[in-house]
C-alpha cells in the first residue's frame, strides 16, 4: 500500500496510480539518474497541475456520452524522445473530419507501452479516451523510407502476381497476355524488393522490442494496461 503524492489516493498497485497515472519508477527527485532528465516535472508541479485539472473539470458541464478509440493509434519515437520524454501529434477523427492534438508523452516510456488520455471537451465537457502505443527507433527518417519502399514493394508483389495469375488462365484458352515466365520474373523481382526493404523493419523491430520492451513485471503490465495520463482539455473533440 502506498499513497500517491500527486492525487493522494491510496493504491495497491505496483508503481502506477490509476486515478492520476503517476508513475513512481518516474520519481527523479526521489531515485536520482545518471543524467539529467530536463523535461520531467517535479512532484509539486505534478500536484499542483492536478489540482488545476481537478477544478476545471468540477466547473464545467456534465460530461455526455464516452467516445474511445477502439484500437491504439501507434506513435513512433526516438529513443532520445522516448527517454526524455516529448509532446507528440496526432490525428484523430472528430465526426466527419479530422483533427490533429499534441498529446503530452512522459519520459521514460518503453516499446510497446500502452498510454490512455482522457480529453475533455472545454465547451460541452464531452470525454473521449485516446490510446496510443509507443514504438521506437534509432532514426526515423530511415524507418520512414524503408516502411514505404516495402509498401511500393509489397503493391508491386502483389499486381505482378495477378498478371502471373492472368497469364496462366489466359495461356490456358490459347490467348497471350505476359508470358508466364515474365510474370513470374517480375514476382520474384518484386518478392526480392519486398525482402530487401521490409526485412530492416521487421528484424529492427523484433531487435528493439527485445532491447528496449518490457523487462520486469511491472513494465509487462504497462503494455498489457494502458496507463492513464492526467485528463487534457481541448476545443477540437
Amino acid at each position: 500500500m502506498w499513497k500517491c503524492p500527486v492525487c493522494d489516493q491510496e493504491n495497491n498497485a505496483a508503481t502506477v496510480c490509476p486515478r492520476c497515472g503517476y508513475d513512481r519508477t518516474c520519481d527523479y527527485e526521489r531515485y536520482p539518474t545518471a543524467f539529467a532528465v530536463t523535461a520531467a516535472k517535479p512532484t509539486h508541479t505534478l500536484r499542483r497541475e492536478w489540482r488545476e485539472m481537478q477544478s476545471s473539470l468540477a466547473e464545467s458541464a456534465p460530461q455526455p456520452a464516452q467516445q474511445a478509440e477502439t484500437q491504439p493509434v501507434t506513435v513512433l519515437l526516438t529513443l532520445a524522445e522516448a527517454a526524455a520524454g516529448c509532446r507528440k501529434t496526432v490525428s484523430l477523427r472528430s465526426g466527419k473530419n479530422r483533427v490533429r492534438l499534441a498529446l503530452p508523452i512522459p519520459a521514460g516510456v518503453i516499446y510497446g507501452e500502452k498510454l490512455r488520455y482522457s480529453l475533455f471537451n472545454i465547451h460541452d465537457g464531452t470525454r473521449r479516451d485516446v490510446i496510443i502505443k509507443i514504438r521506437l527507433c534509432r532514426s526515423k527518417i530511415l524507418w520512414n523510407l524503408f516502411l514505404h519502399l516495402g509498401a511500393l514493394a509489397t503493391i508491386a508483389m502483389g499486381l505482378s502476381l495477378c498478371a502471373l495469375i492472368l497469364s496462366l488462365v489466359i495461356g490456358i484458352f490459347g490467348g497471350s497476355f505476359v508470358s508466364p515466365a515474365d510474370a513470374l520474373k517480375m514476382f520474384l523481382g518484386s518478392a526480392a524488393c519486398y525482402a530487401v526493404f521490409g526485412g530492416p523493419i521487421l528484424i529492427c523491430e523484433s531487435v528493439y522490442k527485445k532491447k528496449y520492451g518490457p523487462k520486469t513485471l511491472a513494465e509487462s503490465v504497462r503494455c498489457e494496461v494502458s496507463r492513464v495520463i492526467p485528463p487534457i482539455l481541448s476545443d477540437h473533440i
